[in-house]
């Protein structure tokens, strides 16, 4: 026996038909809003979002030597500002120090950051540079001494001051000053470096026995010293010793002379100087060595 379907489970028309084309109705709405979106992903969007960054060029600071006798000094530029297509003038964000304050020596980096409102943004950096310039040290000079200001560190514009100790003169500049330039990394001093020299007029060269300086000084030397003898053997009669010391007088042209004898006779007798030889007042030698010299 034929049993039928349809009398078993009754359908209804009106619902086959409603599940039917509520799927294609949902699938028509997705398929729209999926074309809509692609539509505004590449033609509104790309027409109305900013995405130029604004432009910013920093200036170029030129290096520069620090103060005299410092490793700083004040540094100067003009500040940059920033164009937007959008925004007109951006005013960067600075960061580090500004113009105007102390710099140390070496190079400084100073970044300026500028942003749109749309968030683009760019930046560029400042580079500003101190050179301290320093000068060789000095060496050690014999027989005197120097002092330098500032003593720990020669830099440009430091000073140094020679001097020598008692029985010497300085030959050269007293004072010598740290120089230098831009172009160069080591300073160089103005002067050269002084040197202390005995007072004697005598080289060691000058001692040499057979230079013609040294054979007329031994004549002289001989000379004087039997002068000197004879004033010391007679030394407590007064008169005799007065008139043997104006026999024995220089002329004028000899004076140069009896001065040089003065030194050499203060060196055999325990004197560097012709200070020490010609103001001792204790020595009669010496005094007598004054006398013959000073009178005309």
């Amino acid at each position: 026996m034929a049993i039928c379907l349809s009398d078993l489970v009754p359908v209804s028309r009106d619902t086959v038909f409603y599940s039917h084309g509520g799927r294609v109705k949902r699938f028509l709405i997705g398929l729209i809003l999926a074309i809509a979106g692609l539509i505004s992903l590449f033609c509104c969007h790309h027409s109305h979002r900013d995405r130029t960054s604004p432009s910013i060029a920093c200036p170029y600071v030129e290096p520069k030597l620090a103060d005299q006798i410092q490793t700083n000094r004040i540094m100067y530029w003009k500040e940059p500002l920033a164009h937007d297509n959008k925004d007109g003038t951006i005013t960067p964000q600075r960061g580090g120090p500004g113009p105007g304050v102390l710099f140390n020596e070496g190079s400084t980096y100073v970044k300026y950051y500028a942003r749109d409102r749309a968030g683009n943004h760019k930046s560029c950096i400042v580079k500003v540079t101190v050179i301290v310039v320093r000068c060789p040290a000095v060496s050690p000079i014999r027989d005197g001494y120097f002092v330098c200001h500032p003593s720990d560190d020669l830099v440009q514009g430091a000073t140094c001051h020679f001097g020598c100790y008692r029985g010497h003169k300085l030959s050269g500049y007293q004072t010598i000053e740290c120089m230098g330039t831009i172009d160069k990394s080591h300073g160089h001093w103005n002067n050269p470096q002084p040197i202390c020299e005995s007072r004697s007029h005598f080289n060691d060269s000058h001692w040499s026995p057979n230079h013609p300086l040294t054979m007329k000084l031994q004549g002289i030397l001989i000379v004087i010293c039997f002068v000197i003898t004879q004033l010391l053997t007679n030394i407590s009669s007064g008169n005799p010793l007065e008139n043997l010391v104006r026999r024995n007088k220089p002329s004028s042209h000899s004076l140069e002379e009896f001065e040089k004898t003065c030194e050499m006779c203060g060196q055999l007798y325990g004197y560097d100087t012709t200070y020490d030889c010609m103001t001792d007042p204790s020595n009669k030698v010496f005094r007598l060595c004054l006398r013959a010299v000073g009178r005309k």
